[in-house]
């Protein structure tokens, strides 16, 4: 599961849950400053990126990344989410 701005607030709780239902999990950050606390909280069952997803050559990045961490990924809908959380997110 890839989380765009998945380093805090409710976006890095949703990425504990998710973890803890046994998904893989990505989160990304614009800041590298802004990833170490959200690494250390999530643990090393997550991988924590520096991406922007308003640049291209970051989402390009990214993608590569999960190329060469993943052997394929699965895409997920809202209501896959709500089924692995086992609540709806307002």
């Amino acid at each position: 599961m890839v989380i765009i701005g998945g380093t805090s607030g409710m976006v890095l709780a949703t990425a504990k849950t998710l973890l803890d239902g046994g998904a893989r999990v990505v989160g990304t950050g614009r800041s590298k400053e802004g990833l170490e606390s959200p690494q250390e909280q999530i643990g090393n069952d997550a991988i924590v990126v520096s991406s922007d997803a308003g640049s291209l050559t970051d989402l390009h990045t990214l993608a590569s990344r999960l190329k060469s961490e993943f052997d394929s990924l699965d895409k997920r809908t809202e209501e896959d989410v709500h089924h692995l959380l086992g609540f709806r997110l307002a």
